[in-house]
């Protein structure tokens, strides 16, 4: 993260990055895509009358939450705790 993004805090959209990872999740423009083309997240696209390239926008806080509903654990599976590791809750 660079002093800007410190500063201000999370945004509401950020530009797709033109090449590497993006500022905050370190996630590419093919990540992007994939993820669009799977339903998982809708980019939003911005384009002037008449021109043929615009800007690509990804949502923030939907990028979050997709990031946060892949580490839940599959269905089905038990959370261990700390204790239960350590045989004290068997």
């Amino acid at each position: 993260m660079n002093a800007t993004t410190l500063t201000l805090g999370k945004p509401e959209f950020f530009r797709l990055p033109k090449r590497g990872g993006d500022p905050y999740f370190g996630l590419t423009r093919p990540w992007y895509y994939q993820a669009e083309q799977r339903g998982d997240l809708r980019l939003v696209r911005i384009r002037e009358r008449g021109k043929a390239r615009g800007i690509t926008l990804v949502p923030y806080d939907e990028t979050a939450a997709l990031i946060r509903s892949k580490m839940a654990p599959p269905a089905g599976t038990t959370v261990c705790t700390a204790g239960d590791v350590a045989g004290k809750n068997a």
